[in-house]
């Protein structure tokens, strides 16, 4: 089995590419393969980074996920350290399920009882599939269910996402759904924020909590163009106190202000604002409206942050930002 000729096509260029004229071969799934198999597959057509054909075969027919064992042996690690064999791990927006389908078999080998749980709402299947060739997906059962869905019936405390929507607020809805049913450790892969995925909802709301890189950025493989990371974020630890411990809808007059001076030390920020606010409300209008004195970006970042946290109307602020 393998993909046709005419799903080959690069630039009417049949498997080659047009920048560096490497002939990209046509891959072949054959019954029985292992993971090591399917893996040193995957890993023939990104041998070249560079090669624009390799990598709109890759994204097209497999995974925006640029895979290789050292980055799913470093999830794996991650997710031994924070789950337990019996808690649930899911994937959402997992596409045709191969990161999935690695973690899983790592895990396997390891004895572990962990299993990751991948969901698209495009999984094979009666309503079609993102990927153009049944024989995309992953060796794995993935299950056709909104992620917001999967995320309330699974009520995980380990959460795996990669590559979101890209202009859409569905990944920030998603995020807020876990943490608020209990959910405290997010996987993230996929580029950060101005990149080709979510949107600032999304980054605006991470960036209230801790994350920490689960390999460095300069040692994590991308295509030639992209902007990967691979970060974990702990919903149990903010960065800014006053940001979660203080509903800043409550504060008044100096209180608020002082409010807003705790977030602009820990953002080693000076005279972010000029102005005093009686309500949260008020600091959000300025926000919102202002075009001329706009506060700082980091503090935009923060208040919209808050907002979607404290689940405020946030359409204003946002296209503002």
């Amino acid at each position: 089995m393998s993909l046709s000729d005419d799903e080959n096509r690069y630039d009417g260029d049949d498997g080659h590419c047009m920048f560096c004229k490497r002939t990209i071969h046509q891959p072949i799934i054959k019954p029985g393969m292992r993971a090591d198999d399917y893996m040193l597959m995957l890993n023939n057509i990104s041998a070249d980074k560079g090669c624009m054909a390799a990598s709109q075969k890759y994204t097209k027919y497999f995974s925006w996920v640029l895979l290789s064992w050292n980055l799913v042996q470093k999830i794996v690690d991650v997710l031994d350290k924070l789950v337990e064999s019996e808690d649930p791990v899911i994937e959402v927006f997992a596409g045709a399920g191969w990161l999935s389908y690695f973690i899983n078999s790592l895990l396997r080998r390891s004895g572990s009882g962990i299993t990751v749980v991948p969901s698209d709402t495009a999984a094979k299947g009666e309503y079609g599939s993102w990927f153009q060739h049944d024989h995309s997906y992953a060796p794995i059962d993935i299950l056709h269910v909104d992620a917001l869905e999967h995320v309330q019936q699974a009520k995980p405390k380990v959460l795996m996402m990669s590559y979101p929507n890209r202009n859409s607020n569905i990944a920030c809805e998603v995020v807020k759904r876990f943490v608020d049913l209990g959910g405290h450790k997010l996987i993230y892969y996929g580029e950060m924020k101005e990149g080709m995925c979510a949107n600032d909802n999304f980054f605006d709301y991470l960036n209230l909590f801790e994350a920490t890189e689960i390999i460095p950025y300069e040692e994590l493989d991308n295509w030639f163009g992209f902007h990967s990371s691979c970060m974990l974020f702990d919903f149990n630890k903010p960065r800014f106190n006053a940001s979660i411990v203080i509903d800043p809808r409550s504060l008044k007059n100096d209180t608020l202000n002082n409010w807003l001076n705790m977030c602009c030390d820990e953002l080693k920020l000076k005279n972010a604002f000029n102005h005093n606010f009686e309500n949260f409300e008020e600091l959000t209008s300025y926000i919102s409206k202002d075009r001329y004195q706009t506060p700082s970006y980091e503090i935009k970042e923060l208040i919209n942050g808050i907002s979607i946290a404290l689940d405020l109307d946030v359409k204003s602020i946002t296209h503002s930002i």
